[in-house]
């Protein structure tokens, strides 16, 4: 059996990385689902660490909305947020838009205190606000080669005010810097404050961090969004090998805009809100969709969404099972080659190169990884008990003063098991044929 080496060991629900220089826990990451939001639309739950930070620094939590690992339907937007944020926990809340999921939405998270080698983070304050988008300018101190992916998350510092709720998304994507941009979820939902945005900016990823999969997903703008899609835009990414559970998910979005003169313009891109989320996370693919304030209308703004995934690759991924065996695996790092015993119990009579006669297919091939046999599935049917062949060749010296002659005798097709020795009689008949 070959494994292939994929991205270390990575657990799914939560995962830990402990320093070389402590004993301090710094990434954590997993999923809870918001059961319940029977407010007005809302509802928070309270996420617990497995482990407390113990290290310094502020710990940053960074969310995004899911639902789920089936397709239901193109949910209505819904503004995420965290708060309550400690070295042991934090509340996790979404408000949903429309009809709302019943129950249904998850909130894919990612947690880590401190410095790491190749990224850039930190916590930005927004000024009170009302009706209006609000931007931030981040400057980064780690110089990128290329453009880095960002990720961003709104704090709450206020416990219980839903109508601080928000669309987060960014703008002006560059190697030195970026713009957040907030706009209330719900309009003219009252006066702003106590709003911070948490954010994190990388090009290249630590070693340590093993993200197993991260990109981006371009949305062109063109045409209008389709009613099937419950007017939003929605694209859907397969994973380049599939995970031991549905991964966690991380996306955020931006305007393809690299003109800054746009900036806090109130009829520009900064001003086109945009609400990103997934839709259903299998262990194969996702499916990912973003609203934009331009409606249904028939030309939008380019969008682009980096994604990031979190999850343990199957470790099934790249196996080969010898003698028919299938993997099977037993844990996020645990596959083993066994014997598929799941057989069908109709009969279909299959005869293998031993001269044994099996119930179906199946069953022929669990005889095989049983035993570890070098048989084969010979033909369809039953085994013939004493397999005879007969038959008369003639045998003509075409020279005159030649001792031997010889000829080809071949055998009808299955005729013969290949695994057991054919034993040959023969009578040889003279006649004289010169009369």
């Amino acid at each position: 059996m070959f494994a292939k080496q994929v991205f270390g060991y990575f657990a799914f629900q939560v995962l830990f990385l402990q320093l070389t220089t402590g004993k301090s826990y710094v990434f954590q990451t997993g999923k809870v689902n918001i059961s319940d939001t029977s407010q007005n639309n809302h509802g928070c739950q309270t996420v617990s660490f497995n482990t407390q930070f113990q290290g310094s620094g502020d710990v940053k939590v960074f969310a995004t909305l899911s639902h789920g690992s089936e397709h239901v339907k193109i949910h209505d937007p819904a503004s995420v947020w965290v708060k309550s944020v400690s070295t042991s926990g934090f509340d996790a809340c979404v408000r949903e838009a429309g009809s709302g999921s019943g129950g249904g939405s998850v909130i894919n998270w990612l947690a880590f205190q401190g410095s790491h080698q190749g990224i850039d983070s930190g916590i930005v304050e927004f000024d009170e606000f009302t009706s209006r988008t609000q931007c931030k300018k981040i400057s980064l101190s780690i110089q990128n080669k290329a453009r880095p992916q960002v990720f961003v998350t709104v704090l709450h510092k206020h416990s219980d005010r839903l109508f601080d709720a928000m669309n987060i998304w960014l703008e002006d994507v560059k190697k030195d810097g970026f713009v957040v941009c907030l706009r209330e979820f719900m309009s003219f939902d009252g006066i702003h404050s106590g709003l911070k945005v948490n954010w994190l900016a990388y090009d290249v990823l630590p070693a340590s961090w093993n993200i197993t999969e991260r990109g981006k997903l371009h949305f062109s703008g063109l045409g209008a969004p389709k009613k099937g899609n419950n007017y939003a835009f929605c694209q859907d990414y397969k994973f380049e090998n599939p995970s031991y559970e549905p991964p966690s998910v991380l996306a955020s979005a931006r305007h393809d805009n690299d003109t800054s003169a746009l900036w806090m313009k109130a009829d520009g891109r900064f001003s086109n809100a945009l609400n990103v989320w997934i839709e259903e996370i299998t262990r194969l693919s996702f499916k990912l969709c973003i609203k934009d304030s331009q409606g249904i209308s028939k030309s939008h703004d380019p969008v682009t969404v980096d994604y990031a995934i979190v999850g343990d690759i199957d470790p099934c991924t790249n196996v080969t099972c010898d003698y028919h065996a299938i993997c099977k695996t037993f844990s996020a790092f645990d596959a083993r080659c066994v014997c598929d015993d799941n057989c069908p119990s109709y009969e279909e009579p299959v005869c293998s190169s031993n001269s044994t006669t099996f119930k179906n297919k199946c069953f022929c091939l669990l005889d095989i990884c049983q035993r570890k046999s070098n048989h084969t599935l010979y033909h369809p049917g039953s085994c013939t008990g004493f397999p005879v062949q007969t038959g008369r060749v003639s045998l003509i010296r075409r020279v005159k003063s030649a001792e031997t002659a010889c000829k080809v005798v071949k055998f009808s097709p299955f005729s013969f098991y290949p695994d057991k020795e054919v034993h040959v009689q023969i009578t040889t008949n003279h006649w004289n044929i010169s009369r």
